[in-house]
């Protein structure tokens, strides 16, 4: 890894914790079950760019939902940039790859798209702080 990609993952962690201070999770879950929700969002990744509006909208949702969810810059990491493109078919961001225990394969692109999979999958019936 580059001086530059070890950067903007320095970058990306201290984004994160702001998020923390400035957006407190919505859902709270046991620990219990926070480790099935864990499981589940081991296969998912999300592509994007840093300072990228729809991303950052993604990644908001994400942290307020309590999700581990793989963040890859694609902007900065040609490694990830060539998976984008080789796999999902374009280097657009965001990108949600979703990959089933099985093996198989999706590559879901826009935000709103997004959004909707990741509430529909993790907002039912849990418990709000709101």
């Amino acid at each position: 890894m580059t001086k530059t990609s070890n950067l903007f993952n320095k970058l990306n962690q201290l984004y994160t914790q702001l998020l923390s201070l400035l957006f407190p999770p919505v859902i709270e879950r046991t620990p219990e079950h926070q480790k099935i929700i864990d499981e589940q969002t081991k296969y998912l990744v999300l592509y994007h760019f840093p300072g990228c509006p729809y991303c950052t909208k993604i990644k908001r949702l994400i942290h307020q939902l309590s999700l581990k969810i793989e963040l890859r810059d694609a902007r900065h990491n040609q490694e990830y940039r060539n998976e984008l493109i080789n796999h999902g078919g374009k280097a657009q961001v965001p990108c949600l790859h979703i990959q089933s225990p099985e093996g198989d394969n999706q590559w879901l692109y826009e935000s709103g798209a997004i959004n909707n999979l990741l509430k529909q999958r993790f907002m039912q019936d849990e418990n709000s702080t709101r």
